[in-house]
């Protein structure tokens, strides 16, 4: 359950306009703060880095496909 909340929140956060340069490239920093104030630095550990990273190379494959 708390894998697939992760997805929609990152998936938002990927995606908010926001986040983005003008030409649609991700600032991932951008993400990861919004990420982390939303709390999912402490809701997932040790583990954030690994889903965000996981997250972050599904969403770069996605766009090329």
């Amino acid at each position: 359950m708390l894998d697939s909340k992760f997805v929609v929140a990152f998936n938002d956060a990927a995606n908010d306009y926001v986040n983005q340069t003008p030409d649609g490239t991700v600032i991932w920093n951008y993400v990861e703060s919004d990420l982390a104030l939303d709390g999912w630095m402490e809701k997932l550990g040790d583990r954030f880095d690994s889903f965000f990273n996981d997250m972050a190379d599904q969403f770069l494959r996605a766009q090329k496909d």
